[in-house]
């Protein structure tokens, strides 16, 4: 919402109706096409998005895969992904992970190669 705007995300939400539509014989709930009201049509746009498709995902006769895939024709114009203070959070601790995995590993790397040294010194 913060990057598309209001026409995009109508456009995207009657292309997602039709094939929905075309795609699953099933009864979606009632999402209308146009929205009114100024100031939120786009999170209401939104909202019939998801509505659409969580009816897709826990229908018995439908799924989401029989929606075809949706790319971008331009990946300039699509919106960048924001590192939240969270998502940093867990960023970092997973790389916390990761080197202490390594310092295991480094010290019984140096293990292995000082017993191997040591058999195979040259006397």
């Amino acid at each position: 919402m913060d990057f598309y705007s209001f026409d995009d995300l109508s456009a995207a939400k009657i292309q997602l109706l039709k094939d929905s539509q075309k795609a699953n014989s099933l009864n979606f709930p009632h999402v209308p096409q146009q929205r009114q009201g100024e100031n939120i049509r786009a999170t209401r746009e939104i909202d019939d998005m998801f509505t659409l498709l969580t009816a897709l995902d826990e229908s018995e006769n439908a799924s989401l895969s029989a929606l075809p895939v949706y790319v971008s024709n331009d990946p300039d114009n699509m919106p960048s992904v924001r590192l939240y203070e969270a998502d940093f959070g867990v960023l970092m601790s997973l790389l916390d992970h990761f080197k202490s995995k390594l310092g295991v590993m480094e010290s019984a790397i140096s293990s292995v190669a000082r017993d191997v040294y040591s058999k195979h010194r040259p006397t």
